[in-house]
């Protein structure tokens, strides 16, 4: 039987089919139905989701609820316009509050229709029975210590060819598909293993890439979602964190960055404090990175540990803070550093030709005032001048010799 004619995703009612008239319908089956549609119809995947089962909820001593579905966001369902009854046998709720015949929206259906819904949840709970032959209340607590130490990840291929369920053998092909499971699990690890580009906001998730996977993050709030071994690109909101992440050209920085590579050109966020740590350019031959600070905004960006070549740009707002620590390293200011303070320190070279920017150079033994010829010159110059050059290391040399010597002699 089918359950479900359509789902209009713009006003978020969920039209019953003409199958369900006269006919007795769990809540459980629409929403599975639901997820089917969603999976199939890449139309529906732009929109929030719009309902979730939950239950087997302990209540204690073996007990558990049963299961349901919660209506979200506003969503309602729509019965078929046909004067009929409907009778509804699971529990179904808002997440607004309501329950019962009030998930039903009944108001767009013709004047003459009438739908009378009989709603019948059942009174029961599940409750679980040890017989000899299963576990213990111990033994089955354990089990669910160990078991809640197991962290599930949804995997994602976006080219497989088929739509899977979520797991390592069979992955989704759908990102939408794979964060609506995880959503409806209570799972928030993804793991990538081809590009991608986000299509929703993705909070306090763990996003782990197989292959170094592109992924274009595409404008989204992405406040506490940490990346792992992905390539990124594109513009987001909000803090990330990026852990042995390759950093692409037109790559946007928010938040914590860690042993990640840089290979062009990225842009501090307006507005954003970024920390980098033990960064390194992956740029062979005589190419750079950049990272440039807001054009028309301010930034703190704070590098630790930088090895490589840098280009820092556009430090040019009063409140603009930048810290530049190499181990060892080169970094080039450009001329459009105008305001703002920065602060290079570490071993390595800095260039600049004029900076208006407030500048504090902590570079402890640049590399490229270390001039050996200058040094070998000299060392030998007592050979070179016998001594005769006044302040020089040959008279130095030449004067201990002459008192060894000297000493050598009343012996």
């Amino acid at each position: 039987m089918t359950l479900i004619a359509s789902i209009d995703g713009p006003s978020r009612r969920v039209y019953l089919h003409a199958d369900t008239v006269g006919a007795s319908v769990h809540p459980i089956d629409i929403y599975k139905e639901m997820r089917t549609l969603r999976r199939t119809d890449e139309t529906l995947r732009g929109y929030d989701l719009f309902m979730k089962s939950s239950g087997n909820e302990s209540k204690g001593s073996g007990k558990f609820t049963e299961r349901y579905v919660t209506l979200l966001g506003g969503t309602r369902v729509v019965p078929f316009d046909t004067s009929s009854e409907l009778t509804i046998t699971g529990t179904i709720i808002t997440d607004e509050g309501t329950e019962g015949i009030a998930c039903f929206d009944r108001t767009s259906l013709s004047p003459t229709t009438v739908v009378d819904i009989n709603y019948f949840p059942p009174q029961v709970e599940v409750i679980e029975v040890s017989s000899g032959s299963g576990l213990s209340v111990g033994q089955d607590k354990k089990l669910s210590e160990v078991h809640g130490q197991v962290g599930r990840q949804i995997y994602v291929d976006t080219s497989s060819g088929a739509n899977g369920n979520g797991y390592q053998q069979s992955p989704f092909n759908s990102l939408s598909d794979a964060v609506t499971e995880a959503e409806s699990l209570g799972v928030s690890s993804l793991v990538v293993l081809d590009d991608i580009t986000l299509t929703k906001n993705l909070k306090n998730f763990s996003i782990t890439g197989v292959g170094l996977p592109t992924i274009d993050l595409n404008g989204q709030d992405l406040k506490g979602t940490k990346f792992y071994q992905c390539g990124l690109e594109g513009l987001f909101s909000n803090p990330i964190i990026a852990e042995e992440c390759l950093l692409l050209n037109n790559s946007y920085l928010n938040g914590f960055f860690q042993k990640c590579a840089m290979l062009g050109n990225s842009f501090c966020i307006d507005g954003s404090k970024v920390v980098m740590e033990e960064c390194i350019s992956a740029i062979a031959g005589l190419g750079r990175p950049s990272i440039s600070a807001v054009v028309s905004g301010t930034c703190e960006l704070s590098i630790r540990g930088q090895k490589g070549g840098l280009d820092v740009r556009d430090c040019n707002q009063a409140t603009d803070e930048i810290t530049v620590e190499m181990l060892p390293g080169s970094v080039s200011l450009a001329t459009s550093c105008t305001g703002g303070s920065i602060v290079v320190r570490g071993i390595g070279i800095l260039t600049y030709t004029t900076l208006g920017s407030s500048l504090t150079d902590e570079i402890v033994h640049p590399l490229n005032a270390l001039d050996l010829s200058s040094i070998a010159a000299a060392v030998w110059d007592y050979a070179k001048t016998s001594a005769t050059v006044i302040g020089s290391m040959g008279e130095f040399v030449g004067n201990k010799l002459l008192t060894v010597q000297k000493y050598l002699g009343l012996k």
